[in-house]
């Protein structure tokens, strides 16, 4: 998603975007916006040999990285996804929210993901906006 783009993904709770352990599952770049709501966010895995997706500068974020604003709300899955390198910079198996981003989460449940270093389910070093019956597992 490139700047100035605002999109909706609303799945009615039955559909799910996976990358099949082939990459980052989704990025939303500097001046985007991005809306989830009852969507499933799974199969995001950058482990060693598996290739980054451009423009991430590290292996974080194996299910989302954030540049610009993700806004999760109700019914959101992010699981089943990985960050696991080796690298000591390397984190938020879930989601990487970066240094200028920010995350507005309302809803949804962020768990069951992996990273090798810092936030197995949330690496945030951007502003990070949690109210409602929003649930984290694994927050740095």
């Amino acid at each position: 998603m490139d700047g100035r783009t605002c999109i909706k993904l609303t799945g009615a709770g039955q559909y799910k975007i996976d990358a099949i352990q082939l990459s980052n599952v989704i990025i939303v770049s500097a001046g985007a916006t991005l809306y989830l709501q009852d969507i499933t966010i799974t199969g995001g895995n950058l482990s060693d040999g598996v290739a980054f997706t451009d423009p991430a500068p590290t292996n974080s974020g194996g299910g989302i990285y954030n540049y610009g604003e993700l806004n999760i709300q109700s019914g959101v899955r992010i699981t089943g996804n990985i960050t696991n390198d080796g690298m000591s910079n390397h984190g938020g198996g879930g989601l990487f929210n970066a240094k200028g981003a920010t995350v507005f989460m309302t809803g949804g449940e962020i768990s069951g993901n992996t990273a090798g270093h810092a936030g197995g389910g949330v690496c945030n070093q951007g502003a990070f906006n949690l109210s409602g019956s929003a649930v984290i597992k694994g927050f740095i």
